[in-house]
């Protein structure tokens, strides 16, 4: 199914209750972190990335929008029949804040916690995927003992 884009503008606008989908996968504990460090946490900070070049820090924080957005939009057409989809798809291409506001309410779809659980479990899966990738690192750095 094709589905839209969401406008940027629409996070954090929609606050009815949803019955929502389960989010891409399970949040993983980090056991170094705290809830709230993970949920107030910079995520390049978080990654251990803030050594990166101004150019690169964009790039990485575009990257990770767009990927959480993606996951929310998946999310979304998850909750709807075609028909509705396709009334969603509409509504964002006409641009219209107000009837996507009211779409939204109308299927119970709760968009700013769609995009904190992706959010959250995107901060979560990368800083786990740094954590491994640095530990492999370290085994091919360290020498086996034989």
């Amino acid at each position: 199914m094709d589905v839209p884009s969401l406008p940027h503008s629409t996070a954090g606008d929609i606050t009815a209750s949803p019955p929502l989908s389960q989010p891409s996968t399970p949040i993983n504990a980090i056991a170094e972190l705290s809830t709230e460090e993970l949920i107030q946490g910079d995520l390049l900070t978080l990654m251990g990335a803030e050594h990166l070049t101004a150019a690169e820090q964009d790039e990485l924080y575009q990257a990770a929008l767009e990927t959480i957005e993606n996951r929310v939009v998946a999310r979304i057409d998850e909750l709807l029949t075609d028909e509705e989809a396709q009334e969603w798809k509409s509504i964002v291409e006409a641009q219209n804040k107000d009837k996507l506001k009211a779409f939204f309410a109308s299927k119970q779809i709760d968009l700013p916690r769609l995009y904190a659980e992706e959010t959250l479990l995107y901060k979560s899966q990368m800083i786990d995927l740094v954590q491994t990738l640095d530990a492999n690192r370290h085994a091919r750095e360290t020498p086996a003992n034989t």
